[in-house]
């Protein structure tokens, strides 16, 4: 199918491209390789993001991020601050053995601190790429995109990601209005006009979204029979055992469990397609720079793989002793590829 002037990237392809990134957040301790992964999220959501209502709300994630990142490290710092590398030393409180004993504060050293950075880096880059996706990806498009078996998993998990951004959204509105009718007062005051009309605002959302879904149908099976659904059951549950079997053994046939299991998993999910039929509007095109794009997220895991096997210093520094996280040319083709989404159009878009 051609690709229409202004039409953008398929949502898919920037879930992908984020889940790659977020991989790579899993796998590297390396505080400097983190911070630059971050640096790149940023850049690309800032330079691709669309003018939608859900394209302005990565602030909001940054700024959880952020949070996390700040509350991981104070933690490690107050029950967890001890090391050979003294930063600075604190009165500490011993708490009673009814409470696990744990000291609090006392000795705060510099492996706590890169500790801390560390494992809240990681948790903040996760929420990164979460926004990044929910800025870039269009969720109502992504639904439309979703096959047929797994439309109603696709619309619980829509939901669920779409939730706090729409509530921001309606934080937003409410209090602008309350800008407008100058409207001041204290935390009474403000918990009445901005937290009550924002729960009643999503209500009317979630009521309207209901009546959308059941005027189009939703939920409308093909009547199929018994054996057909025992078919369908069967297939799915090997390829779960089958996939479960190669993905936590060692053995040469790990590999061959992992193919039946996928296999067989495509094979229960066409025919479950086929109870629930539906016909979207419009097909959402996926072409070379959908392509490309989720390329570019595989590349990165396989960069960050890849440098984890053959450096796993610099991939995962040690905690101790301290020293200054080293790069590799995996990391410049890492960064490389994370940031290649900047220049992928999608033929005359410019974002979604």
């Amino acid at each position: 199918m051609s690709r229409q002037i202004g039409h953008s990237l398929h949502p898919a392809a920037w879930w992908l491209w984020a889940l790659g990134c977020a991989a790579v957040a899993t796998i590297t301790t390396n505080l400097v390789i983190l911070a630059l992964l971050a640096s790149v999220i940023t850049t690309v959501v800032l330079l691709r993001r669309g003018q939608e209502p859900h394209s302005k709300n990565f602030r909001i994630y940054a700024w959880l991020a952020v949070l996390v990142l700040v509350i991981r490290v104070v933690f490690r710092l107050v029950f967890q601050g001890s090391g050979p590398t003294v930063l600075l030393t604190l009165p500490s409180l011993t708490l009673p053995r009814i409470l696990t004993g744990a000291r609090i504060l006392g000795v705060i050293s510099a492996e706590a601190l890169v500790g801390g950075l560390v494992v809240g880096g990681q948790l903040a880059l996760l929420i990164l790429c979460l926004g990044a996706a929910n800025s870039l990806a269009n969720p109502k498009r992504l639904l439309n995109a979703m096959p047929a078996a797994l439309y109603e998993l696709g619309t619980a998990i829509v939901v669920a990601v779409t939730v706090f951004p729409q509530l921001a959204q309606s934080a937003q509105r409410v209090n602008r209005a309350r800008h407008l009718r100058d409207d001041t007062g204290g935390w009474r005051q403000l918990i009445r006009s901005i937290a009550m009309p924002v729960l009643a605002d999503s209500l009317d959302r979630s009521l309207l979204l209901a009546k959308s879904m059941a005027v189009r149908g939703y939920g409308r099976r093909v009547s199929r029979g018994q054996n057909q659904r025992l078919l369908t059951t069967g297939l799915l549950i090997v390829a779960v055992v089958a996939l479960s079997l190669g993905a936590f053994t060692n053995q040469s046939w790990g590999w061959l469990a992992l193919i039946v299991g996928v296999g067989l998993g495509w094979l229960g999910i066409h025919l479950i397609g086929r109870r629930n039929q539906r016909t979207p509007f419009r097909v959402e095109p996926w072409g070379w720079p959908e392509w490309l794009v989720a390329a570019c997220g595989l590349a990165a895991v396989l960069a960050i793989t890849f440098l984890k096997i053959t450096a796993p210093a610099i991939a995962n520094p040690p905690a101790s002793p301290l020293a200054w996280p080293g790069l590799a040319w995996p990391v410049i083709w890492l960064i490389v590829v994370c940031l290649a989404p900047v220049f992928i159009n999608s033929g005359g878009d410019s974002n979604d």
